[in-house]
């Protein structure tokens, strides 16, 4: 699944293909290069390293490999009856909806290969919707991370799965804050996407640790001098 806007490195797939296909497994996760268009234009080949697979199950895989920051869907190789079998699509009409996708799939995941060959380079562009932000997009945001906190009801999860996937919620709740606080002026605005996020997400709750759970009491409870703390620390790093 490769983005408009980003590149496949040249005679980078099929050593991946070949492999998935000869294994039968459900993913096959690569590495990328992130790169600004000026440095794309200046590259003269891509030296790629000797390719070396590592077999992992999906818990393995969510557990070491899961990155809240990089839920990249074109860095991975999906097999078609896997995503058909486990019903596993994106959310429509939203931005970000790579994020639980990506989470799900590693979660229901039974056998996959991990490996750092240069799959794609990832265009770093101003413009991308990585970013900007807006009330929209801050929106759509807060459904993912709905969708994120239900795949806690999945059955099997472990106390470790478990423990990760709320630790990247929190991970992406913390970048929802950062975003509207960085690109949404009006505080009024930034309050009504805080309880967006609360009508979406009833009942998140935090338990990994006395921080956590203090800000999972102001979240449901206090939304208000939540915002208004977040937008304190804001000021006093930034000034």
């Amino acid at each position: 699944m490769i983005d408009s806007d980003d590149l496949l490195i040249d005679s980078s797939l099929q050593l991946l293909l070949n492999r998935a296909l000869e294994t039968k497994v459900d993913l096959v996760v690569a590495d990328f290069l992130e790169m600004t268009i000026q440095e794309i234009e200046t590259i003269r080949g891509i030296k790629q390293k000797d390719i070396i697979f590592e077999e992992k199950t999906g818990e393995k895989l969510f557990l070491e490999d899961l990155n809240p920051h990089q839920c990249y869907v074109w860095r991975t190789l999906y097999r078609r009856d896997f995503i058909i079998d486990n019903h596993l699509f994106f959310i429509p009409n939203i931005l970000y909806e790579d994020v639980p996708f990506t989470y799900e799939c590693y979660i229901k995941a039974k056998k996959c290969l991990r490996t750092h060959w240069l799959l794609n380079i990832y265009r770093r562009r101003p413009s991308s919707i990585t970013a900007s932000f807006n009330f929209k997009t801050a929106r759509d945001y807060c459904i993912v991370i709905s969708k994120i906190w239900k795949l806690r009801h999945i059955e099997g999860l472990t106390p470790e799965m478990l423990q990760k996937l709320e630790i990247g919620v929190h991970t992406t709740v913390s970048v929802l804050y950062y975003s509207i606080l960085l690109f949404i002026n009006n505080h009024s605005s930034r309050l009504e996407v805080v309880n967006y996020l609360n009508q979406v997400v009833p009942d998140l709750k935090f338990s990994n640790g006395i921080r956590l759970k203090v800000e999972s009491l102001l979240l449901n409870n206090m939304p208000r001098l939540y915002l208004i703390i977040r937008e304190i620390h804001w000021k006093l790093i930034h000034h």
